[in-house]
């Protein structure tokens, strides 16, 4: 607001012989590019239109016809109108890429990027308020039996169940993700032991009942790790749960093992 009122002033001081309409674009740009509706810049075009108007009225475009006053304020407020339509589009189709490069297709849960971008905010938090983590990992049981027997489109419907699941089960506070294959995250901020267990058993349960009901031989082995001041590094913490998931799938599989 501050520099269209700005650009105005300068607009009339400067008068109808020098042109410097072109550096309204400038806050119709940031404005379009940051502001979150694109209405907001539909709006400083409009004003910049409008201090355009008032400004170059009184320097002297008043003397000109109602015709050629009329035209150039048309044509004025579309130039404006235009460059914030096109930058809103371009920011919103950019924000989209963004968010597409970030989740799996499939699953429409976070990928492996948008996991650790995610995990690595989640851990920043932890250690300032000396807070705590739990992170599962849950690997499908027998789930290459299903792509070799049953097809890979059984197995992309059970992949795509399994995170309807997740997200119907989990806090909005969490993070899931699939990082690959048939592997999935859980990333559960200030939760405690047993917490993290029940919720974890009711997802096993869920994936077990969706196999059942699709007559496929499927189930959830889950390792838990619970992390707490000082919180590790996100590799650390993926490589000992890891660990515990392959104890779980030692264990006899389809079954939640925590690292305490």
């Amino acid at each position: 607001m501050v520099a269209i009122l700005l650009i105005g002033w300068v607009d009339y001081a400067t008068g109808i012989q020098i042109r410097i309409y072109a550096l309204y674009f400038a806050p119709i740009a940031v404005i379009s590019a940051y502001a979150p509706r694109r209405r907001d810049g539909l709006m400083a075009a409009a004003l910049c239109a409008g201090v355009w108007l008032f400004a170059n009225w009184h320097a002297g475009m008043s003397a000109y016809s109602a015709l050629v006053n009329t035209i150039n304020t048309v044509v004025q407020l579309s130039s404006f109108m235009l460059v914030a339509f096109l930058i809103s589009n371009y920011r919103d189709a950019l924000n989209s890429e963004r968010a597409l490069a970030r989740s799996d297709a499939l699953t429409g849960l976070l990928n492996l990027l948008g996991f650790t971008e995610r995990a690595n905010v989640e851990i920043a938090r932890c250690r300032r308020g000396r807070g705590g983590l739990a992170l599962a990992l849950l690997d499908l049981d027998s789930f290459k039996l299903v792509n070799d027997t049953h097809g890979h489109a059984m197995g992309d419907d059970m992949l795509r169940a399994v995170g309807g699941i997740l997200r119907q089960r989990l806090r909005r506070t969490d993070v899931a993700a699939r990082l690959g294959g048939d592997e999935f995250a859980i990333l559960m901020p200030d939760t405690s032991l047993a917490g993290a267990e029940g919720l974890l058993e009711s997802i096993r349960e869920s994936v077990a009942t969706a196999a059942r009901f699709r007559d496929l031989p499927v189930t959830a082995s889950i390792g838990l790790s619970m992390f707490s001041d000082p919180v590790p590094g996100l590799e650390t913490m993926l490589r000992d749960t890891d660990q515990r998931m392959y104890d779980a799938k030692l264990a006899g599989r389809n079954r939640v093992i925590s690292s305490v």
